[in-house]
């Protein structure tokens, strides 16, 4: 039986690229996870902030995990 008291969640995780990130974020909340641990990976992103904008941009449904690597790069190369 469902606990409604239960919070799912995922951890990010350290191996794997930029895209499986977004995309790990976007199934789980498609699938109805409410909490996200990401440390290491955003630890070690080129542009950490612009890497968590990416994050809360797909979370928010305003762009896809395809669109965050695509901005990320941009962002992170206007930003060297």
């Amino acid at each position: 039986m469902y606990d409604p008291k239960l919070v799912v969640g995922i951890l990010g995780g350290s191996a794997g690229t930029t895209y499986d990130a977004f995309k790990l974020i976007y199934d789980a909340q498609k699938y109805g996870a409410r909490v996200a641990l990401f440390g290491r990976k955003i630890n070690n992103a080129e542009h950490q902030l612009a890497f968590i904008e990416m994050l809360r941009l797909v979370t928010d449904g305003k762009i896809s995990p395809e669109e965050a690597v695509r901005d990320l790069w941009r962002l992170t190369r206007k930003h060297g």
